[in-house]
């Protein structure tokens, strides 16, 4: 009868070979090779708890037998007695030293613990005793896949495949190793192997779109995950990765549901915390995300991804300081973690926390010389770093990001057949389409295009909002379009079907940016305009908007993208149609009744030590004057009297103004008698407000795009003497103005006399340059020419 069941165990006929054990038992309860194997079946079955209880019986005849005990190990495996497991195998190899079997299974063991290293030692002493042993080798090459050793795991897994070609595990795992070196359409290919081999293989189905997601294949990975489901409606890491594709397809609200329902299948998985997390940041719950990412690292210690994305909902509730905290422990649990060093700096500018900047400032230097993935490029532009230092960083970031970018000149059928004479299609992309100072640079340009020459298009991708900016927006374009929700491809599918021919990027690299569009190509020609003031570093973006003062001769090698060089300021904004109210008293702005007002409205990240000691100094020689900033927010505020303090200075002498809508701040500015720019990311709609509302700006000559926008201001409303050459000079001129009274009123008279005839408030003016510039690449698109630099004449 033994013997009978055990063959018909061996050929997997287990319901049969289980009924003749059990009547094995019934004539010999004490049978303890029955009882053993009776208990296998339910292993094999997964009912790991009547496994354990056969198994113990056995035990209880054989306690020394090493094969009873390596089967107590799977099945207490099974139960989630891990310690208790890892004891059994200890046992069974005591007692069988060249037990193959047990060093296997006491390495997935350790594999479930974390310890992936001791793992791949048990898994390696099978294959020693057992070197064609299929499970092991197909064990070893799982965990080296864990471990990122890709072509040691690709060799391993090759090896249990030619010694069992249908191994639909080993193929499942060979397809996780094609993943981890790239190869997405060989990995896909395995995924089908193992799923033709078992077709009811859930985490194959699921691996399947795992593929499918890399190759950009968004809708066909979202149906695997629900055939992965359909199989095993229980599998959280399938309903993670069903969360995942959605995010993608920007249904962020049924991917919540779908962390969700991970959850409550497996409470403690850090992955379905770490992504229910994003799901809530995407949907403005910041507080949320908070506590989700809290989960996440308490399911998971030392989750590297936890604690990055906790620094970015911190730092989107304003909470800086608390944000370089986690910032600083990912750093710590991984150092070369991509962007994570540029994070990590961003925000410690943002709440002014100097102390080691400098060294930080020359370690992120370091880093991107050597094209490290340190920071991502709007990171790095408001600190010392040069303008080569800039076009690396923004290069690195294309490098190492999961766009999938299209070919650099597509061929024309994939866009519309435009013929000259038509009205050239303008797409217009933003996040910022609503009160915002991108919305307010750009809108009387919208409503100044020439229509009879251009139809514009506004797609939208930021957050719904029906402030006066967007309903002012909404009517001043032919169309406008609300693709927040809409995923990338179908963007890009609409784009073209609408046929437009140029796509102008206001984003570049700044929060809210969908780069994909752009790598995926969305037009023919495609712009880099205001939004961003550096390179994208990105040959899918053809041309930079430019002018000869902010990007002289000496900084096009430093942008990859061709530039049209506008005759006058290539910034621009609608301050011109807001009617300057009457300046309020000083005591309801917080100010000081009489005294020298330096102000400067920049955002705190833009502050550095550099200026802010030149600024105390005035301080200290000017009595009586004050410092007007912006109240960013609290840490910032803080830490700045704080710096005035340790330079002599009472912080009670910095004032910080609360935010207001543009008019009642325009009315407010007048208040000031000077703005002193910041060094390495000048202002820019904030400098044009304050020249409207009669208030000069003085800055200085930088190395770089972002620190030579003030001087393009100052150039374009007729006042290049305020744009220094030095420090020293910028520190002398502040002083002069502050302390001759006659000087600085001569100043503002001059100011006030130049405004309104100066090309920096002319729209009409400025709208022609810019259509120029259009009609000149879109000639070229049309001779199937590549872009080129383009130069505006002054009077086109």
């Amino acid at each position: 009868m033994f013997e009978d069941a055990l063959s018909l165990h061996r050929s997997g006929q287990l319901r049969e070979a289980g009924a003749i054990y059990r009547g094995i038992l019934t004539q010999d309860p004490e049978n303890a090779d029955a009882l053993h194997l009776l208990g296998v079946i339910d292993i094999q079955g997964s009912n790991f708890a009547a496994a354990l209880y056969l198994i113990d019986r056995a035990l209880a005849l054989r306690p020394e037998d090493p094969v009873f005990l390596s089967s107590r190990g799977v099945a207490l495996h099974g139960v989630g007695r891990l310690q208790d497991a890892l004891a059994s195998f200890d046992n069974a190899i005591a007692r069988k030293s060249d037990y193959a079997e047990a060093f296997n299974n006491r390495g997935a063991v350790w594999r479930q613990l974390g310890r992936s290293e001791t793992a791949l030692e048990d898994f390696d002493s099978a294959l020693t005793i057992d070197r064609n042993y299929v499970n092991a080798l197909n064990n070893r090459g799982n965990i080296l896949v864990a471990l990122k050793r890709f072509e040691e795991a690709l060799a391993s897994l090759d090896s249990a495949l030619s010694l069992a070609p249908d191994n639909p595990e080993a193929s499942n795992n060979r397809g996780n190793a094609s993943m981890g070196l790239g190869d997405f359409e060989e990995a896909l290919s395995r995924f089908e192997r193992a799923l033709k081999l078992r077709p009811d293989y859930a985490e194959a189905m699921s691996n399947r779109g795992n593929a499918l997601m890399r190759l950009r294949r968004i809708d066909d990975a979202l149906a695997s995950y629900d055939r992965a489901l359909v199989l095993k409606p229980d599998f959280s890491e399938a309903h993670v990765n069903r969360g995942l594709a959605l995010v993608q397809l920007n249904r962020v609200g049924e991917a919540l549901s779908c962390f969700d329902r991970a959850l409550s299948f497996e409470p403690r998985s850090a992955d379905a915390c770490l992504n229910r997390g994003i799901a809530l940041l995407a949907l403005g719950r910041a507080s949320d995300a908070v506590k989700s990412y809290d989960r996440a690292i308490a399911c998971r210690s030392g989750f590297v991804e936890a604690h990055v994305n906790r620094g970015n909902a911190l730092r989107a509730l304003a909470q800086f300081e608390e944000a370089q905290a986690s910032y600083m422990r990912a750093l710590c649990l991984r150092p070369d973690q991509p962007f994570l060093f540029g994070d990590w700096l961003h925000a410690k500018m943002k709440a002014c926390e100097w102390s080691g900047l400098s060294a930080a400032f020359q370690a992120l230097e370091t880093k991107v010389e050597a094209r490290t993935a340190a920071a991502t490029p709007y990171a790095v532009l408001a600190t010392p770093l040069s303008a080569a230092c800039q076009k690396l960083a923004a290069e690195t970031y294309i490098r190492q990001s999961s766009f999938r970018v299209s070919e650099k000149r597509p061929t024309a059928n994939r866009f519309r057949n435009g013929r000259r004479g038509d009205r050239i299609r303008l797409g217009y992309f933003s996040s910022d389409l609503r009160d915002h100072p991108v919305a307010r640079a750009i809108v009387e340009l919208i409503e100044e295009h020439d229509r009879t020459r251009f139809e514009v298009i506004a797609f939208s991708s930021g957050p719904p909002s029906n402030d006066q900016m967007r309903v002012r927006l909404s009517q001043a374009f032919d169309k406008f379009i609300d693709v927040h929700a809409v995923a990338d491809t179908d963007v890009v599918a609409m784009a073209r079907r609408m046929g437009i021919d140029i796509a102008i990027d206001l984003n570049g690299y700044t929060e809210g940016a969908r780069p994909q569009l752009f790598a995926t190509r969305v037009a023919p020609v495609q712009v880099s305009f205001i939004g961003y003031p550096g390179t994208t570093g990105a040959d899918y973006i053809d041309y930079k908007i430019a002018d000869a003062v902010v990007l002289p001769e000496g900084l096009k090698a430093h942008f990859m993208e061709k530039i049209a060089f506008l005759p006058n300021c290539y910034l621009t904004s609608d301050v011109a149609g807001c009617l300057l109210d009457p300046a309020p008293a000083r005591a309801s702005a917080g100010l000081p009744e009489s005294g020298f007002v330096f102000c400067c409205f920049n955002n705190s990240f833009k502050i550095t030590p550099k200026e802010f000691d030149v600024w105390m100094r005035l301080l200290r020689r000017v009595p009586s004057s004050v410092l007007w900033l912006v109240d960013d927010n609290s840490t910032a505020t803080l830490n700045l009297r704080l710096e005035a303090e340790n330079r002599g200075v009472s912080g009670e002498r910095l004032v910080f103004a609360q935010r207001l809508d543009l008019r009642a701040h325009l009315a407010r500015q007048q208040l000031a008698d000077l703005f002193v720019d910041t060094f390495h990311y000048n202002a820019h709609t904030t400098a044009i407000g304050a020249l409207w509302a009669g208030v000069p700006v003085l800055t200085t000559l930088g190395n770089t795009f972002a620190a030579r926008v003030g001087a393009t201001l100052l150039h374009a409303v007729g006042l290049p003497e305020l744009v220094c050459q030095s420090v020293a000079e910028y520190e002398a001129t502040a002083l002069e103005f502050a302390t001759n009274s006659g000087a600085i009123t001569l100043l503002r008279r001059k100011l006030a006399g130049l405004r309104a005839a100066s090309p920096l408030f002319d729209i009409k003016q400025y709208a022609r340059h810019l259509e120029t510039a259009f009609e000149e690449m879109w000639e070229r698109r049309l001779a199937q020419m590549p872009p080129e630099h383009i130069v505006v004449p002054r009077h086109a």
